[in-house]
């Protein structure tokens, strides 16, 4: 049996690879915006596992000093 030893800080995939999609994309369908604000926006969705309907806040990206 061969183990693969990896630091914390080394990326699960290389950047050659393109990028898995992230949970939202991977769970939910987005249904309309239901508003929006300085910190984001809030989306209804359907989830793709039990075909509910929910309503998820997507956050903006911290971009440093002048989110503060």
């Amino acid at each position: 049996m061969t183990t693969t030893t990896r630091r914390l800080s080394e990326p699960v995939f290389s950047f050659s690879e393109e990028p898995q999609p992230g949970r939202f994309e991977r769970d939910f369908e987005e249904i309309e915006e239901v508003g929006s604000g300085e910190f984001g926006k809030v989306i209804k969705v359907r989830s793709k596992k039990d075909d509910a309907v929910y309503a998820i806040k997507k956050s903006k990206r911290f971009e440093g000093p002048k989110h503060r």
